[in-house]
């Protein structure tokens, strides 16, 4: 994500359709073919 430039903070990650806890992203082990899918919030009206 420091790649892409997300924050952290507004940032949530999920792994084959499943939202990994902020706790465990440094922790979860990738497999290949493994699906993932970064969300970041926005402000808006």
């Amino acid at each position: 994500m420091e790649q892409l430039a997300m924050p952290l903070q507004a940032t949530a990650v999920a792994v084959n359709e499943e939202i990994v806890s902020r706790p465990s992203w440094e922790t979860t082990v990738l497999s290949d073919g493994d699906r993932i899918a970064l969300f970041q919030a926005i402000a808006g009206g």
